[in-house]
């Protein structure tokens, strides 16, 4: 049998995948196909002529059966569909991103996609404190800080007694090593076992975590958090961790900025 092309083959799946999905349960005769998908008897004949000639289908006495190259392509279609949909619903918030950032593409399938809602923008946060709770242990990339979600992250840690891998821009610890308020938020962060704070120069648009379970992403702009999406597969953890790893390579622990500033 001649290949009948990609082109043809990627065309004949598109038109007539209601059809593949029909005889997946089994060899199916012409008129029952008529009467499930409610089409024309014409219809049926011209979508299992070009299915056969595709080679997804073939016919036989028990009726018209799905072969396996049939089945794969039901397959592939499906996951290609379900992919689709998952990017359109996260375009709000990877529209954000920087254009030169690659996310394993394993991150966005079943990511769990939140924007913020123009009143109460920062109640994404809300989304990020869930994942964490009760986890182990969390590692996690911060470019920017907003100052009373940095006292509750550190309340709320060391009241799970989880243990905190964090790596925060450079810039954004100065500014809290700056402020006579943040002082005792910042030694409590210095003084516990559980927490580890290391400084890094960071350019992202973006803050990653990851626990044992699940990883996210928060999306920042201009005017503060944008979108949240949350991942338990394991792709979605491994490139989570990837950025936090490439991120603390560079870093430079609290105690080492505060010492160089009092030097």
């Amino acid at each position: 049998m001649m290949s009948p092309g990609t082109d043809a083959v990627e065309q004949t799946i598109r038109t007539r995948r209601a059809f593949l999905a029909a005889l997946r349960a089994g060899p199916t005769r012409k008129r029952d196909l008529v009467d499930a998908l409610e089409t024309s008897r014409s219809t049926v004949d011209r979508a299992v002529s070009d299915l056969a000639a595709a080679g997804l289908v073939t016919e036989t006495a028990a009726g018209v059966t799905i072969t396996l190259a049939g089945r794969m392509a039901v397959e592939i279609d499906t996951t290609y569909q379900r992919r689709i949909g998952e990017l359109a619903d996260g375009l709000t918030a990877l529209g954000e991103l920087d254009g030169d950032l690659r996310i394993d593409d394993g991150f966005l399938a079943d990511a769990r996609i939140e924007a913020a809602s123009p009143h109460v923008p920062d109640m994404i946060f809300d989304r990020f404190y869930e994942s964490v709770a009760a986890a182990p242990s969390v590692r996690t990339v911060v470019p920017t800080v907003l100052r009373e979600h940095i006292v509750r992250f550190g309340a709320e840690m060391r009241a799970q007694e989880t243990a905190v891998e964090l790596v925060v821009d450079t810039q954004v610890l100065e500014v809290l090593l700056d402020d006579p308020a943040m002082q005792t938020v910042i030694d409590a962060f210095s003084d516990s076992e559980q927490m580890t704070v290391l400084a890094a120069e960071l350019s992202m648009r973006f803050g990653v975590w990851e626990t044992p379970q699940e990883a996210g992403v928060i999306v920042y702009t201009d005017t503060g958090p944008h979108s949240v999406l949350v991942n338990s597969r394991c792709a979605a953890r491994r490139w989570a961790r990837a950025v936090y790893e490439e991120a603390a390579a560079d870093a430079v622990p609290l105690a080492e900025c505060r010492g160089r500033r009092g030097s």
